[in-house]
C-alpha cells in the first residue's frame, strides 16, 4: 500500500520518469507549497520503495510520532531526506549513522540492519540561513 497523495508519482515512477522537485511526505495533512504530495495516515506501514532516488522533505511538527514513518523512507533510499518543522519553520537532514552493537543490544530499539551493519538515525540540522533558502525554494506558505 502506498500512500495517499503518492499514487501519481508511483505511475510516473513505473514509466521511467522521476520528479524533479523535492517530494513532501507531510505528516500535519496538506502544506501550502507547489511540489508533489504524499498524505500518509498516522501509524500505518506503507511502501516507500517508490521514494528510491529522490529527494523528501518530510514535513512534521510536535504532536506528530515521524520516527518510524522517517526510518522507513531513508530504509527505501532516497536520495535526499530532511525533516521540516511546519510549527518552529526549522529543518533538519536525515542520515543513518552506523553502530557497534554487541549480544543482547542487537535488538535495542531503533536500529536496523542492512549490509550487515546496525544503523541508526542521525540528524544533521539546517544553519538558520538555509532554513530560510529552504523556505523559499520549496515555496512555503505559513
Amino acid at each position: 500500500m502506498i500512500a495517499p497523495g503518492s499514487e501519481e508519482i508511483m505511475k510516473t515512477r513505473l514509466k521511467g520518469y522521476r520528479p524533479t522537485d523535492t517530494i513532501v511526505v507531510s505528516l500535519v495533512g496538506r502544506v501550502e507549497v507547489d511540489n508533489p504530495q504524499a498524505l500518509p495516515e498516522r501509524n500505518v506501514k506503507y511502501d516507500w520503495r517508490w521514494v528510491k532516488g529522490l529527494d523528501i522533505a518530510m514535513f512534521i511538527n510536535a504532536t506528530v510520532d515521524w520516527r518510524n514513518t522517517a526510518m522507513d523512507i531513508k530504509q527505501a533510499d532516497p536520495r535526499y531526506l530532511c525533516l521540516w518543522d511546519v510549527d518552529s519553520n526549522r529543518g533538519a537532514q536525515i542520515l543513518l549513522q552506523p553502530v557497534c552493537v554487541a549480544g543482547e543490544d542487537k535488538a535495542a530499539e531503533g536500529l536496523v540492519i542492512s549490509c550487515g551493519w546496525y544503523w541508526r538515525m542521525d540528524f544533521c540540522n539546517f544553519h538558520e540561513e538555509d532554513n530560510g533558502v529552504f523556505i523559499r525554494h520549496n515555496k512555503v506558505l505559513f
